[in-house]
């Protein structure tokens, strides 16, 4: 923005122009949903925070997500899609055991709530929850899943 700015300030019409036709639809798409998830989602797609929410904000619906990823791969904001199907084959389990009986949660490495591991979500602590992974497939991940040591409720994140 500070950059079209200062075109349209120099009268320089022609690349003021240019990064508004690029950034547009991601201007845009900052209100498919509530603000500020959209900005969230792909600031965490760029690395630079990790998507962890408060209530009442949630995270964006999938389909918003990969409108979201399409359009920001794009831009040149984030790697390109292909890249991210390749990362999007790596799973992390989620171990919390925080408010009552041992909880495990599949998550693709892709998934907002994960962010490869880094995430953390609502009640995280690092006394009460671990991540164990990357997994490079589901069956090895559900299998991590299935052996861990007094796990009572096992489950799978919507991503998966």
């Amino acid at each position: 923005m500070a950059e079209m700015t200062r075109a349209a300030l120099n009268n320089d019409w022609t690349t003021a122009r240019q990064l508004l036709r690029k950034y547009l639809p991601l201007m845009q798409a900052n209100f498919i949903e509530s603000s500020p998830m959209p900005v969230k989602a792909v600031l965490a797609m760029m690395g630079r925070i990790e998507e962890t929410y408060r209530l009442p904000m949630v995270q964006v619906r999938r389909d918003t997500r990969s409108k979201l990823q399409r359009i920001a791969s794009e831009a040149g904001l984030i790697a390109r899609a292909a890249a991210a199907t390749a990362e999007a084959q790596g799973f992390f389990v989620y171990e919390n055991w925080a408010a009552g009986p041992h909880k495990a949660v599949l998550h693709r490495s892709n998934c907002g709530q994960c962010s490869n591991g880094k995430a953390r979500p609502a009640g995280h602590s690092a006394n009460h929850a671990r991540w164990h992974g990357p997994y490079p497939t589901l069956a090895e991940a559900r299998q991590t899943v299935q052996t861990l040591p007094s796990v009572l409720i096992r489950s799978e994140c919507k991503c998966i």
